[in-house]
């Protein structure tokens, strides 16, 4: 069991920061940069720290084990499942917790995007492990120099194949076809599952980029900033608006 206060402290810290680089590459649509400049990547790193200590107690119990890079790898990927859980409990897509919503999600971003999840879990869990676990003689050269690099060069492996640091391509115009279909598929979704999802599904359903969709959605944004608290109709105002994008 892992009971110093510092053993504890790393483990949460590698918890963050494994969080944090998955965070930024699941939101990598608009560029690696764009991504880590937004709130997404912090609330995975406070899920992902959360959920590497939840798992503190047998990750301790594997230290023992001959096996221990393999459990820290298990234990990695369990880990980021279980943050991609917390993630979606604790900010919910259309601020009301669904259990339906929730595995659905959960479902989308392990299949989508397996090598945040799963890559770079393994990868930090096999780190995390390496470095709380005191290092046993003849283990010097592979533990503490060969397997961070191995490491290292696997999570940079990962981060170069999501997306490039800034998105540099020019924006395609849509057809009016295209555009019929992104307001249409989006507007079928977004009552069932939320906003960002129902994004999701009508880029995978028309097979292209619905920018408009999003943009819509911002100028919804700036209208309800300008809302008072208690201004009922400006809420309701706001909602109609989020249901009825992308207007003409």
């Amino acid at each position: 069991m892992i009971s110093s206060p510092k053993a504890v402290f790393q483990l949460v810290l590698f918890g963050a920061v494994g969080g944090w680089l998955g965070g930024v590459c699941i939101n990598a649509s608009g560029g690696l940069i764009v991504a880590a400049q937004t709130a997404a990547p912090l609330k995975a790193g406070l899920v992902g720290a959360l959920a590497f200590l939840l798992l503190s107690v047998p990750w301790g119990w594997s230290m023992k084990d001959s096996r221990w890079w393999f459990y820290g790898g298990a234990f990695g990927v369990t880990a980021s499942i279980l943050a991609v859980l917390l993630y979606f409990v604790f900010w919910p897509y259309g601020g009301q917790f669904s259990l339906e919503k929730t595995v659905s999600m959960i479902g989308l971003i392990v299949t989508s995007y397996p090598m945040p999840v799963f890559g770079i879990g393994g990868l930090i869990g096999v780190f995390t492990s390496s470095w709380i676990r005191p290092t046993q003689d003849g283990e010097h050269l592979w533990v503490d120099w060969i397997l961070p690099f191995v490491i290292l060069g696997g999570l940079f492996s990962i981060v170069g194949t999501v997306n490039p640091l800034i998105d540099d391509e020019p924006k395609v115009e849509l057809s009016l076809e295209q555009k019929e279909c992104c307001g249409l598929a989006y507007r079928a979704f977004v009552e069932k599952v939320g906003v960002s999802y129902a994004i999701f599904e009508a880029e995978k359903y028309c097979e292209v980029q619905c920018d408009l969709v999003s943009e819509c959605l911002d100028v919804c944004a700036e209208a309800k900033a300008s809302c008072q608290t208690t201004d009922t109709k400006c809420k309701d105002d706001h909602r109609e608006c989020v249901l009825a994008c992308p207007k003409d």
